[in-house]
């Protein structure tokens, strides 16, 4: 957790013209109450995802070592094991069913809604395709109205966040037509991931780090059909009744096209 110290500084030089009485107090709020808030729920979605992920699957999130709390309760440190890139590289195709298999035991099983699935936030690691940062993330259910502080944080994270204003770009350029995906934007939602997980399986390079990792041949038969996949799931030829509206979905037409493409992938 950063001190009050630190943001403040931070506050200072990227608003050189406020006043110093509206930086001390913003400062003050996110080191008591914002950054706090966050730490505790990732904290607690990193016990969920241990005790509710399937065994083969829990490597491939981080674990929470050790939780220091203050009298409050608030999480104020918080020890994980971070994933490292690292392992055997994978096909553009072995990338994507571990990206989709993944996300369906998070919704699924663990019941857990990622909200920040972009390609800095997934890794590769000795045991595949993982996901990490988990602070902004729900519970599928939970009631984040009965809270005015969280309502308030995740009304603007859904107005402000990198994801959700792609896909309102997208929505817009009429690259998203599929209604379960639109009726999404800016909205606390689990298509949220799927709208992403669709981007990345035709994009898998978003994140620089991983280039070496993941072997990707635009021109080849596996590729054509991962983008006819994100295609299918993005613009349907139905929006109302699309086919593909979960990670579940998005498995099964992966699967599909691995045992026509690569039936011994690993």
């Amino acid at each position: 957790m950063p001190s009050e110290a630190e943001i403040l500084h931070r506050l200072r030089k990227k608003n050189p013209e406020a006043e110093e009485k509206d930086l001390v107090a913003r400062a003050h709020k996110l080191v008591d109450h914002v950054f706090p808030t966050f730490l505790t729920r990732e904290a607690a979605m990193l016990q969920i995802l241990q005790r509710e992920l399937p065994p083969e699957y829990r490597k491939r999130v981080p674990t929470a070592l050790k939780i220091e709390q203050d009298e409050r309760g608030f999480v104020r440190t918080l020890w994980m094991n971070w994933l490292r890139i690292g392992g055997p590289a994978l096909t553009q195709l072995q990338f994507a069913r571990q990206a989709a298999e993944l996300l369906t035991v998070l919704h699924e099983n663990a019941r857990i809604v990622h909200l920040a699935l972009r390609a800095d936030n997934l890794v590769i690691t000795e045991h595949g395709v993982g996901f990490v940062d988990f602070g902004s993330s729900v519970r599928i259910g939970e009631q984040i109205e009965q809270s005015p502080m969280l309502t308030t944080l995740f009304e603007t994270m859904m107005r402000t966040s990198q994801i959700q204003r792609m896909l309102g770009k997208m929505i817009d350029d009429g690259r998203v037509t599929n209604e379960s995906i639109t009726a999404a934007h800016q909205k606390v939602d689990k298509t949220l991931d799927t709208f992403y997980l669709a981007v990345l399986i035709t994009k898998p390079h978003g994140n620089p780090m991983l280039n070496h990792l993941i072997r990707v041949d635009e021109d080849s038969p596996t590729a054509r059909s991962l983008s006819a996949l994100t295609a299918a799931i993005l613009r349907p030829k139905n929006p109302r009744h699309a086919a593909f509206k979960n990670a579940a979905d998005i498995l099964r037409g992966i699967r599909r096209i691995e045992a026509k493409n690569e039936p011994a992938a690993a």
